[in-house]
């Protein structure tokens, strides 16, 4: 088995509009721990090389918002 060089070892999160799932694919121990213990997730694959995915309810994100500071400096 090959090692995955440290600069390749990303954390995608991806959802599109459509659907009501969204992934998290990582090779982060501490998102995976997170996911895990906090979040009650399993991972929904398993890569070999460290990295896993995991399926969640897209309701689970929050949209982006202004910050107040910069709507304070306006």
């Amino acid at each position: 088995m090959r090692a995955i060089p440290p600069e390749e070892r990303e954390t995608i999160i991806s959802f599109d509009r459509a659907g009501d799932k969204a992934l998290i694919f990582t090779y982060e121990k501490t998102w995976q721990t997170h996911c895990e213990k906090v979040l009650g997730l399993t991972p929904a694959s398993d890569n070999g090389y460290g990295g896993k995915e995991y399926e969640f309810p897209k309701t689970w994100l929050r949209k982006p918002r202004k910050s107040r500071r910069k709507e304070e400096a306006e």
